[in-house]
C-alpha cells in the first residue's frame, strides 16, 4: 500500500538489484557457541543499562538483525543453530564500526565472541539494494 502511495505521489519508480557490499557473518568461533537455551516466558528486549542488554527469544538471526541495527553494517547469521536463546550481552559503548573489529576492547563485537561463543567475520557478500530510478515533487492533493 505504501509502494502504491508512493508511486502515485511522487512518480516513484525504483527496482531491485545485487550489489556487493561489505557485511560481516555471525559464525559459531572455534569452541563452540555458549547459548542459553529460552527458560520461562518469552519477552522483548530489556536494557541493563549503557552497554548491556537482555535479548529474549531470540533467533540468531534475530541476534543479526539486533547487531545489523547497532553497529550500522549489515550481518548475516551464518551459524546453523536454531531455537530461541536468553541473551545477555555486555559491553562498553561502541566506537564507529566501520573502523575496525580488531582492538576495540570489550566492544560489541568483542563481547559477541567472549560472551556467547560466536565471532563476526568481515567479508564482502551480494546484498540485495534498492535503486530509486526516478522520483518527482509529490502531485497536489
Amino acid at each position: 500500500m505504501l509502494q502504491t502511495l508512493l508511486a502515485d505521489r511522487f512518480r516513484l519508480k525504483t527496482h531491485k538489484e545485487l550489489k556487493e557490499m561489505a557485511v560481516c557473518a555471525l559464525v559459531v568461533g572455534p569452541n563452540g557457541a555458549r547459548l542459553t537455551p529460552l527458560a520461562g516466558e518469552p519477552g522483548q528486549t530489556v536494557p541493563t543499562g549503557q552497554g548491556s542488554a537482555v535479548l529474549r527469544t531470540l533467533t540468531l538471526s534475530g541476534l543479526a538483525r539486533a547487531l545489523s541495527s547497532a553497529s550500522g553494517r549489515l550481518v548475516i547469521d551464518e551459524t546453523h543453530l536454531s531455537g530461541e536463546y536468553d541473551i545477555v550481552l555486555e559491553f562498553e559503548p561502541e566506537v564507529p564500526f566501520a573502523r575496525s573489529i580488531e582492538g576495540m576492547g570489550d566492544s560489541m563485537f568483542a563481547a559477541v565472541q567472549k560472551q556467547l561463543g560466536l565471532k563476526l567475520v568481515p567479508r564482502r557478500a551480494p546484498v540485495e539494494v534498492i535503486v530509486i530510478d526516478q522520483a518527482e515533487r509529490p502531485t497536489a492533493n
